[in-house]
């Protein structure tokens, strides 16, 4: 098994994060991972992308061209849907992004987040809803193992005040579909 997955979004929409902790997911599970990051200077709001590789061999480059998967954040990032391979997952963030494109080989989840957001009165958790479809329909790693990663990165960063808020936001993620 060798699967790749780009995350795509703006700086402060938590994608660094989110492709951080499936990586600590898939070693809570032994298995092989690479995390690629890529940003630009800015701090929130310019381009924040992370490529992660999982594999239960060893993996030859961090560097993908053609994706198994693409997670998008919002609308510029759709430019990364001309890469996913064939028969590849678009998870999209429908609030911020709408896909008018032609690929027709490609499977799109739009993925509304608002009402979400909305039932537990926060903004801050967009990434935890996508990363939770995306284990749900890639099952590249179990919910429990993301969770303890979740746990795990949230007290590395001093934040363990919001893991129930982004725990329960990824399951709910995890359940829409």
């Amino acid at each position: 098994m060798l699967k790749s997955v780009i995350i795509a979004g703006a700086g402060g929409q938590g994608n660094l994060f989110m492709g951080e902790a499936l990586c600590l997911a898939a070693l809570i599970e032994n298995k092989n991972v690479t995390f690629f990051p890529s940003y630009g200077p800015q701090m929130r709001g310019g381009k924040s992308t992370c490529t992660v590789v999982i594999s239960d061999e060893e993996i030859g480059s961090p560097i993908v061209n053609a994706p198994d998967a693409l997670i998008v954040m919002n609308e510029p990032s759709l430019d990364f849907i001309k890469n996913v391979r064939s028969d590849g997952l678009v998870i999209i963030n429908s609030f911020l992004a709408k896909y008018c494109g032609e690929r027709k080989d490609v499977h799109i989840i739009n993925v509304d987040t608002v009402p979400i957001l909305e039932k537990f009165k926060t903004v801050k958790a967009l990434n935890m809803i996508l990363l939770g479809v995306y284990l749900k329909k890639s099952g590249i790693v179990r919910l429990d193992s993301a969770i303890a990663a979740l746990e795990e990165k949230l007290k590395e960063e001093g934040k363990e005040r919001f893991l129930e808020i982004n725990r329960q936001i990824l399951i709910a993620g995890y359940e829409l579909f």
